[in-house]
């Protein structure tokens, strides 16, 4: 999994990576990541992991689809 991130599929800005270290019992997880643009604000939610952040992200509707 490459750390590098797309351009923002909204608007074209500067994503950036930001956790939430807030803990969640609830959910038995302490961390969650998600990515958001700097310059407008877009998101993609919260993931378990940074790895499964990066990847939505990344994620286009034009990528090849896996057969």
């Amino acid at each position: 999994m490459s750390d590098k991130l797309k351009p923002c599929p909204f608007c074209g800005g500067t994503p950036n990576i930001h956790d939430d270290d807030n803990k969640h019992p609830e959910f038995g997880k302490e961390i969650f990541w998600q990515i958001y643009c700097m310059d407008c604000f877009g998101t993609n939610g919260w993931f378990d992991s940074v790895d499964d952040a990066i990847t939505a992200w990344n994620r286009r509707a034009d990528n090849e689809k896996k057969q």
